[in-house]
């Protein structure tokens, strides 16, 4: 490259990564899912029970989720250790016309997913740029460089796996009908660091 030229380093970018069911949800998963009580949170409502994927009507769902995050934590994450990642709790968020949910993180939490079981067109989810502009700027345009937010549709079927730090949203629902996502956390499930260091960790997941 020459000396006028702009170089562009994409250092420590937040990853979100999608994976696809590939089938339609069966009636005894959606039966399932739709007959759990619920309770009110700040702008939607979310399942009571807070452990859905250890019910064994969603076994298939919860090995499909199982292998999408361990695929996602070895392909980003490289771990040398043995370890993987174990879903620790999960639940379902309802949404109806004008219903979202608030900006939150997840604590406790390696890695976090949202599964779609019902979604319509115009549903999204919004993330947030981690590092915060600290000032307003009109841009011509849009991009992962220069965003305080970015939008990712919400479409049945597809799981989204990000950092549980990775502040989210989910904008009011615009159109009739019920929005329902799955989600869970995780956390290590074997040994991390190592005794040289002093940073030596094993974690059991139960």
């Amino acid at each position: 490259m020459n000396d006028r030229e702009l170089r562009i380093i994409n250092l420590f970018p937040s990853t979100v990564g999608e994976f696809k069911l590939g089938r339609d949800f069966t009636q005894p998963e959606l039966d399932y899912i739709n007959g759990l009580e619920l309770r009110a949170n700040e702008l939607n409502k979310s399942s009571k029970y807070s452990y859905v994927l250890e019910e064994e009507v969603l076994s298939d769902l919860k090995k499909f989720c199982y292998d999408s995050v361990n695929r996602y934590f070895n392909e980003i994450y490289k771990p040398k250790e043995d370890v993987r990642l174990s879903i620790t709790q999960s639940w379902t968020n309802n949404a109806k016309l004008n219903q979202g949910h608030h900006k939150h993180n997840h604590p406790n939490s390696v890695l976090s997913g949202v599964f779609y079981i019902a979604a319509q067109e115009e549903d999204n989810i919004v993330f947030y740029n981690p590092v915060q502009f600290p000032y307003h700027l009109d841009r011509d345009s849009y991009d992962m460089f220069n965003t305080d937010n970015w939008v990712v549709p919400s479409v049945t079927g597809s799981l989204l796996l990000f950092s549980s730090k990775l502040e989210h949203s989910v904008p009011r629902k615009k159109r009739v009908g019920t929005r329902i996502s799955l989600s869970f956390n995780t956390f290590w499930d074997g040994s991390i660091g190592n005794e040289n260091s002093k940073t030596r960790l094993s974690v059991k997941v139960v």
